[in-house]
């Protein structure tokens, strides 16, 4: 027999009620929205799921943004974090954009290829932090509750009890699974008391909607013994049957002793191999591709640029883009990197790190030019043949305050690399400018020969800035 429900729509979601209690008199939990609200009763099996045509099969339409990026700006190391996403990107791409609209690659960050693949957990109500919601008690018919606090992830956790010593059976809403060559079932689990055995059972079905061979895991003693009085996180990876599109999940747990429970939390299914780490739509690179907290979600792997190139004390903002046909863009507000009072930094373009340094004196910026000066015969006025002026030579003079400082200045000057002077914005010197530095002269300043306090002086000429492609050694 079929048991029908209040269509979702009808009544308010989270007080949802029944027209009469199915057999056998347990109230099972309201559907997930968009999900169908009629379930089928096997008498030896319990309640399972007739059918999620709203959710099965294909991916849902992304409700919000899919991409993103955090930009951390570190004022003590001179650099800004950015971390950015975009699901199933190859490569991505990442700009700085400042306040006059210029928009610069990021060094180390224009054409990144992107490691981890993008995972889509197809439990859609998996953490129970806003209820129960779609999981239907099974063998057993056990009585289901959401206790708060002391959950394995997020708030709430799912009790199952039943009355005398037996099985209890469990059956997950899932969603929006794509087919692939094996799936990962993971699942945290905690028994006051140890049961006899633990199963998870994958069941399939084929495009047309038939019955597949299932794939029935059986989990080992030692495996149960870690969820006794904890919780403990089981992962598994299956293979399913040829043709198999659409995945059930259930999970039995057998010889459960009077007075016992299983708890459930942080639940996944997903296509491909993982560790079967925990994820949801509310964690960093990753939206839930439908109600929040009950639908499937959807994981994006991290890229992180270590941009030591920023301005100092002027607003830029930041770009991720996904340069794929199907790919996008996002942008974030825009930060500002603070100076760290009056010290530079010095950035050479093959390292990670920026080297704080402190800048004796404004330099003398002077532009040279050839220009020839021609008096006609016959004319009042010359005329001139010019080329354009140069960009600025100057003395770049530093303060090294010991010898592990003049140590580290010499190193970062000695391949000749151009070098990246950025300077608080109250010195008037803009974004920042490339130098290439030649001779090095050292000074002691008539100091003794053990004191370490002395000053490197650069003879410098302002250059283009280097190809953003140069590969950032860390």
């Amino acid at each position: 027999m079929t048991y029908g429900q209040i269509p979702y729509a009808h009544s308010p979601y989270a007080g949802a009620a029944l027209d009469e209690v199915p057999p056998p008199n347990q109230v099972i939990p309201p559907p997930i929205p968009g999900g169908t609200t009629t379930y089928e009763w096997v008498a030896e099996n319990g309640f399972y799921p007739w059918t999620w045509t709203g959710w099965a099969g294909a991916r849902l339409p992304m409700p919000s943004l899919p991409g993103g990026l955090v930009v951390v700006p570190h004022q003590e190391t001179g650099i800004v974090e950015v971390m950015g996403w975009w699901p199933d990107a190859a490569i991505l791409q990442f700009i700085r954009i400042t306040d006059d609209g210029t928009r610069t690659p990021v060094r180390g960050g224009y054409g990144v290829v992107v490691e981890g693949a993008t995972r889509v957990n197809s439990v859609s109500n998996p953490s129970f932090e806003t209820g129960l919601n779609g999981w239907v008690p099974g063998t057993g018919s056990p009585t289901l509750s959401r206790p708060a606090g002391g959950a394995a992830e997020g708030d709430s956790y799912m009790r199952a009890v039943r009355t005398g010593v037996g099985s209890i059976g469990l059956t997950a809403p899932l969603a929006s699974y794509t087919p692939a060559a094996t799936a990962t079932v993971s699942v945290a689990l905690r028994f006051p008391l140890r049961p006899t055995s633990l199963t998870a059972t994958v069941s399939w079905q084929d495009s047309g909607g038939g019955a597949l061979t299932s794939n029935v895991i059986t989990f080992t003693a030692d495996e149960i013994n870690e969820c006794v009085s904890q919780w403990a996180r089981l992962t598994r990876t299956v293979t399913p049957p040829a043709g198999a599109v659409t995945p059930g999940l259930n999970i039995t747990v057998g010889g459960v002793p009077a007075g016992g429970a299983v708890e459930v939390d942080a639940v996944v299914l997903e296509a491909g191999t993982s560790d079967g780490s925990y994820f949801d739509g509310d964690m960093l690179a990753a939206i839930w591709l439908g109600v929040t907290d009950l639908s499937a979600s959807l994981l994006s792997p991290i890229v992180t640029i270590n941009d030591a190139d920023c301005p100092l004390d002027v607003p830029v903002t930041y770009m991720v883009a996904d340069p794929s046909i199907t790919g996008g863009y996002a942008v974030v507000p825009a930060i500002t990197l603070p100076s760290v009072g009056r010290f530079c930094w010095l950035t050479h373009p093959a390292r990670a790190a920026p080297m704080r340094c402190d800048l004796r004196e404004v330099p003398t910026l002077q532009r040279e030019i050839d220009q020839g000066v021609f008096w006609p015969i016959g004319r009042r006025h010359a005329v001139t043949v010019s080329s354009r002026r140069r960009s600025a030579t100057a003395d770049l003079v530093f303060n090294a305050m010991s010898f592990s400082e003049r140590d580290a200045l010499l190193d970062f000057m000695d391949d000749g690399t151009p070098l990246l002077l950025r300077a608080p914005a109250s010195f008037g010197y803009g974004p920042g400018r490339w130098w290439a530095l030649g001779t090095v002269t050292e000074d002691r300043e008539s100091r003794l020969a053990h004191q370490d306090a002395m000053i490197l002086t650069a003879h410098s000429t302002e250059v283009d800035t280097p190809s953003p492609f140069i590969e950032v050694i860390a």
